[in-house]
């Protein structure tokens, strides 16, 4: 009888945490058995139960750092400059390429008047002020060779247009042949229109233009010579802009084109 109190006393003071050795070496009725892996299996839930709540935790750590993370980034990013890169218009006849900036310094009226006779001087020439190459005289190889391909090259109906943006200058050509010089200097932006219809009088025409990325232009064009013609691009004139700035220049050579 001692032992079998002693048996019960050490069975129920192992019951909730159950020593293999002792399982091994004493005999255990059904219902001890049951109790015993009844023991075995709460524990054994609550372990798990424990290890889930830990693994969650985990997670929810990691989310946070990571989210933490990220919102530093955001604030960060945030913080830098921005810098604005004006959207570059598409390809077209009258508007090949981005501008050059001008300056704010401006031309006095009698700078911008003698600016625009020398501008028709020379287109009578078939050229435009502070370019070498010559419309219905020189040809794109010859360009080419001098200054290297051009930064972009566009098509345009039959003809294509050839941008030097660095030195703001383009040229329309066919069959090799230059039909067209344009400038898109700073220098001649600073004109207005009052300048030039001051020193030129009313253009033989005006033809209008725009296209989904560029707004409405106007664009003024005066007999230069027996060959060309000389195209004074202007924005289009409105009771808030009566007098605009050049936009540029075009010396065309119509008996060229295509």
């Amino acid at each position: 009888m001692k032992h079998m109190t002693d048996h019960n006393q050490s069975h129920e003071e192992n019951l909730s945490i159950p020593e293999l050795s002792r399982l091994q070496s004493i005999q255990l009725t059904t219902e001890d058995r049951r109790e015993i892996w009844q023991g075995l299996e709460h524990r054994m839930q609550n372990e798990s139960s424990q290890r889930n709540r830990r693994s969650r935790v985990r997670l929810y750590w990691s989310a946070a750092t990571v989210a933490a993370a990220i919102a530093g980034l955001v604030v960060a990013y945030d913080r830098l400059p921005v810098f604005h890169s004006p959207a570059e218009p598409a390809p077209n006849a009258m508007q090949p390429y981005t501008r050059a900036p001008v300056d704010m310094q401006p031309l006095t009226g009698a700078d911008q008047q003698k600016l625009v006779r020398d501008v028709m001087s020379l287109a009578s020439l078939g050229r435009v002020p502070d370019c070498p190459y010559t419309a219905n005289q020189d040809t794109m190889s010859t360009v080419r060779a001098a200054w290297g391909r051009p930064d972009r090259q566009d098509t345009v109906g039959r003809a294509q247009y050839a941008t030097y943006q660095a030195r703001n200058f383009a040229f329309g050509f066919a069959d090799n042949q230059i039909f067209d010089v344009r400038t898109y200097a700073p220098n001649v932006r600073k004109v207005e229109l009052q300048a030039v219809t001051a020193v030129l009088g009313q253009p033989d025409h005006i033809n209008t233009y725009s296209d989904a990325t560029t707004p409405e232009q106007d664009i003024y064009i005066y007999k230069a010579g027996d060959q060309f013609e000389l195209q004074l691009v202007f924005p289009k004139v409105t009771a808030s802009q009566p007098n605009p700035y050049l936009d540029h220049i075009s010396v065309y050579a119509p008996t060229g084109a295509p």
